[in-house]
């Protein structure tokens, strides 16, 4: 009965079904003689799972726990053995006039979806450059660079994925594209809907987006307007990014100093003067110290407080304290929380789970923003 153990739901985006859209692998589990499909989890991460199944008549597109009702998204009304057989128009949910017809969506099997897709991206770039500057202070910033087209997984995959090394500021990053959304984020959220840098573009290839990319932050996503991506760097953002870091670096070297040695009169109180290496214990006793205000976050004005101690033989000033902000700040609050005053301390980068956690806090407070 069953030929295709995964057929692809395909349609517009930007359209109130198009979460339902993408592919659906065949399970074991079967509704009234015919299998049940079940959606890619890691499309949906965090979220409910959706299935596809036939019920008396009718093939239906829903969450898992409806399966066998006459409830869904999306239906389509003929009696055939396997989804991919369907010949009449798809209809979508509406509150307003029931099922509505949505010819436009079309449930493929992998040697037509491949097909439709392969031909756009002989093309592919081996290499894109996203470039610009984001907003907010630079808010992770370290998302911009140079990404490397990676080898497709399956000719499952809509658009290639690319991916950007680490560096001393930050995770290995990838770029993917989900239902006519592109991302960029940690390696373990490839595929999912959450990123640090998105943008709703449809675009085949990365270097033709034309939306405005957006930029996640612990408020939610915001505009960037300056951040766009490109077959070549571009020497201007190139310029002026190397000139800023140089400058920085300056800043920073210059503040760190001090502000080393007033964690240590601290950590060696915990650790003892032989210690070999600074233990978290001790970090989190001297964040604690620092946090004037406990607020569980370290400001430029409390970071001026250490780097002005008499003990670290320098009187620095605020510019220098902003810059230690600006330059550890990955979550682009303007403070450093216990995990970048790591950062700060012992020069390891954030971990992809944090960066998980940042990204994953962008997207539910923009879909918050979006339902208010």
């Amino acid at each position: 009965m069953a030929r295709a153990t995964a057929v692809q739901l395909t349609g517009p985006v930007f359209e109130p079904y198009s979460f339902a859209l993408g592919r659906y692998e065949r399970s074991t589990e079967m509704c009234q003689d015919r299998y049940v499909y079940e959606e890619r989890k890691a499309v949906l991460d965090g979220e409910d799972p959706l299935a596809r199944w036939w019920a008396d008549g009718a093939w239906y597109v829903g969450k898992a726990d409806k399966v066998g009702k006459h409830a869904g998204f999306l239906t389509a009304k003929e009696n055939t053995d396997v989804p991919e057989d369907v010949a009449v128009a798809w209809k979508v949910a509406s509150a307003d006039n029931g099922w509505v017809e949505v010819p436009a969506v079309k449930c493929l099997i992998e040697e037509d979806f491949a097909a439709t897709t392969s031909a756009a991206l002989t093309d592919a770039l081996s290499v894109v450059y996203i470039t610009g500057v984001t907003p907010h202070g630079h808010v992770n910033h370290f998302c911009l660079g140079e990404f490397k087209r990676q080898p497709r997984a399956g000719e499952w995959e809509e658009r290639y994925t690319y991916r950007k090394e680490a560096t001393a500021v930050g995770p290995a990053l990838v770029l993917w594209c989900v239902v006519g959304v592109w991302y960029v984020g940690v390696e373990e959220d490839i595929y999912t809907r959450r990123g640090l840098l998105m943008v709703e573009d449809a675009a085949v290839l990365p270097e033709s987006i034309r939306a405005c990319w957006q930029v996640g932050s612990e408020e939610g996503f915001i505009a960037a307007p300056g951040v766009s991506c490109k077959a070549e760097p571009d020497p201007a953002t190139v310029a002026e990014s190397e000139a800023a870091e140089a400058a920085g670096v300056a800043h920073v070297i210059k503040a760190l100093h001090p502000f080393t040695i007033a964690v240590a009169e601290l950590t060696m109180q915990v650790d003892g003067p032989t210690a070999n290496k600074v233990t978290v214990n001790a970090l989190k006793k001297a964040f604690e110290t620092f946090d004037l205000n406990g607020d569980g976050r370290l400001d430029a004005s409390e970071l001026l407080a250490i780097l002005t101690r008499k003990s670290t033989g320098s009187a620095l000033d605020m510019e220098d304290a902003e810059e230690l902000v600006r330059t550890f700040d990955v979550n682009g609050d303007g403070g450093l929380d216990l995990e970048e005053f790591i950062l700060a301390m012992t020069g390891e980068t954030m971990s992809g789970e944090r960066a998980s956690r940042t990204s994953a806090a962008a997207d539910r407070a923009s879909r918050t923003s979006a339902a208010s």
